[in-house]
């Protein structure tokens, strides 16, 4: 199976679970609707909140920058990961 075989898969399968598929660069900071300020920022922030809120409506929020705060844990990691899979 091909990476474009597999990807095309994994969108299909998505798409069955209700998920959308935006475009990369559509979203990129480049892009005609950007959802991050630059290439580094691997966590979509207003998605993160927008989820966080759906997935917990009674969670009392403790101020308006908490997904800031927690973000740079899902930055860390998916940096670690690329460390650990690329041997950077």
């Amino acid at each position: 199976m091909t990476e474009d075989k597999l990807e095309q898969e994994m969108l299909s399968w998505l798409s069955e679970l209700g998920y959308k598929h935006l475009y990369g660069p559509d979203i990129a900071c480049d892009g005609p609707s950007p959802e991050r300020s630059n290439y580094q920022e691997v966590v979509l922030l207003e998605r993160l909140r927008r989820a966080i809120d759906r997935l917990n409506p009674a969670i009392p929020r403790p101020m308006p920058g908490y997904v800031p705060r927690i973000a740079p844990l899902f930055q860390m990691r998916s940096q670690i990961n690329f460390s650990v899979s690329f041997g950077v």
